[in-house]
């Protein structure tokens, strides 16, 4: 029973339009053109801290079969920020997640993060 519910929870929040984790709000992927070995997703903040660094968990599914998940990106590698500046309360950022180039096709993609995987300004 514990099998089953571990990917239906992936797959409830990789295909809600908007999946919230309790620290962050996950966006849409932006457009194909914009994957250069990694995939980038708009995060927002819903905290009342600065995010310093955020572990994520890449998926590629294809739209025909939504429920074969590949995990493509390495876990224990942060993503990087895209946009300049801190990341406030409240603000939306851009994070590049690095994904094999062998990986990126033209499928969908989802992201996992655990409010667990999410570090935080000291300031």
């Amino acid at each position: 029973m514990k099998y089953f519910a571990i990917p239906a929870l992936l797959l409830t929040i990789l295909f809600s339009g908007e999946a919230s984790a309790w620290y962050v709000t996950i966006h849409d992927e932006p457009e194909d053109s914009e994957r250069k070995n990694g995939i980038i997703f708009p995060l927002t903040n819903n905290t009342s801290r600065d995010i310093e660094l955020v572990y994520g968990w890449v998926y590629r599914y294809e739209a025909e079969n939504p429920k074969d998940l590949y995990l493509v990106s390495n876990p224990h590698v942060p993503g990087i920020k895209v946009t300049p500046g801190p990341h406030k309360p409240g603000e939306k950022a851009l994070y590049w997640f690095e994904v094999p180039p062998y990986h990126i096709k033209p499928d969908k993609y989802g992201i996992l993060i655990y409010d667990a995987s999410i570090r935080f300004s000291r300031f």
